[in-house]
């Protein structure tokens, strides 16, 4: 004659329901460090140049490179042109200016 159970679940049964319930906390746990990694991958503006370069794991372009330093160049020699030239200026009028006797540098008492 058979036994009847007495219980619900076979020792495998239980068994397998840990191994599942461990499972599911064990996708959770690689969930959040997905989730983890995206966040990072979000703030790469806090990151080192090198470091930005291996998160987006793209090589940098050399070409782009020297047209951005070529271009931040032409940008500060023409600023630094500008204001030279604005001090030439001042310089030619104050002479201009001594020259025509409207101005003098002594000292009247």
């Amino acid at each position: 004659m058979a036994r009847a159970r007495t219980h619900t679940h076979t020792h495998r049964e239980r068994e397998r329901e840990k191994s599942g319930t461990e499972m599911v906390k064990r996708e959770r746990e690689r969930e959040e460090r997905e989730r983890e990694r995206e966040k990072e991958k979000e703030s790469v503006m806090s990151l080192p140049s090198h470091a930005v370069a291996a998160a987006t794991k793209g090589r940098p372009s050399v070409v782009k490179e020297i047209i951005y330093g070529l271009s931040a160049g032409l940008a500060g020699g023409a600023l630094w042109k500008i204001h030279h030239l604005n001090e030439r200026r001042k310089t030619e009028e104050f002479y201009s200016m001594l020259e025509k006797n409207a101005i003098s540098v002594v000292v009247e008492e």
